[in-house]
């Protein structure tokens, strides 16, 4: 028996999005959400003065003096992920929402709708691009060779998202060769 196929829909630094909408800043400006005194998640411009998820909040302010520290709104989150999640139940019903901004949902009903993989993720691609959010969508199976659950698809988009310090492509990695990609199976749609 072969394992269920998932897609999963990641919004990479979620948390920063609606922050920033919130406090009116723009798109552009280095931004860290903080949950204690650890930053919780970074906008691509913070990242690229330094600031990195797991920092503390004064090494975070020290390698960027014009970061914006925004505070998580978990409630806000959530009301501003309910049109992304109403947008992929129009594609595909028993949408599960992992955490806002990252959902999945079952691949086998919406493949023999649509005629295939690559027409679903086109479908969900035109679905998410007006909710205007970056998102990535990647699909996998969801058991291991250990036999245990588990969502590669989430993987392969955490692993693609290119401040992921892992992520081939991200210069930051000292592993990263010159001109890598990021991992096959994984494709950015929307913004």
């Amino acid at each position: 028996m072969t394992a269920p196929r998932m897609i999963c829909i990641w919004c990479p630094d979620w948390p920063v999005a609606t922050a920033r909408i919130a406090a009116g800043l723009p798109v552009d400006a280095p931004i860290a959400v903080i949950a204690g005194a650890t930053v919780l998640a970074c906008s691509h411009a913070a990242r690229e003065r330094g600031v990195r998820r797991g920092q503390r909040r004064r090494e975070a302010q020290t390698r960027c003096p014009d970061l914006a520290v925004l505070p998580r709104n978990e409630a806000a989150e959530a009301r501003a992920f309910e049109p992304l999640a109403c947008a992929l139940e129009a594609i595909a019903p028993g949408v599960e929402i992992t955490r806002p901004g990252l959902a999945a949902i079952g691949a086998r009903g919406p493949t023999r709708y649509f005629g295939g993989e690559s027409a679903v993720l086109h479908a969900l691609s035109r679905a998410i691009a007006d909710t205007g959010a970056a998102v990535a969508a990647t699909l996998g199976d969801t058991t291991g060779a250990t036999g245990r659950p588990r969502l590669p698809a989430a993987n392969a988009a955490n692993a693609a998202n290119p401040a992921n310090p892992a992520n081939p492509a991200n210069p930051a990695n000292p592993a990263s060769p010159a001109g890598a990609t990021s991992p096959a199976g994984a494709a950015k749609i929307g913004r």
